[in-house]
């Protein structure tokens, strides 16, 4: 899909479904600029603070399926991803979903420079590892 269409389409899909769009927080590209893959926007959802993502990806994906299943065979409190509201498929490559807004003080997964950090980048590899061998 072409930029203008992705942005038509998130305009709709937030009028149907009632999503309050606040702002947009991250856009990411495929093999240049040219090629928009997806677009967040931090919002409200049935007031909730919540995130709009539109997916469209050169490879067939169901990132809102992937992260429901991700949640349902979870059996950790440590190592937590965000629940899925709503979702839906335009295509086997694109698709959108509203999920619950990952807190401010979210820790990133980054590289660990201190002591601190790589004792928790560790426990959370093996949390990781315990739940999904």
């Amino acid at each position: 899909m072409k930029e203008k269409e992705i942005l038509e389409e998130i305009k709709k899909i937030s009028k149907e479904i009632g999503f309050e769009i606040d702002k947009e927080i991250y856009r990411g590209f495929y093999y240049s600029k040219n090629h928009l893959r997806d677009i967040i926007y931090s919002g409200f959802y049935k007031g909730k603070s919540a995130i709009l993502k539109f997916y469209d990806d050169p490879r067939i994906t169901n990132e809102a399926e992937a992260l429901e299943d991700f949640n349902k065979n979870n059996q950790s409190n440590f190592l937590v991803a965000p629940q899925v509201y709503e979702n839906g498929v335009i295509t086997p490559q694109s698709g959108w979903f509203i999920a619950e807004r990952i807190p401010k003080d979210f820790k990133n997964l980054e590289a660990a420079s201190d002591a601190k950090s790589r004792k928790w980048l560790f426990d959370l590899f093996l949390e990781y590892r315990k739940n999904f061998p």
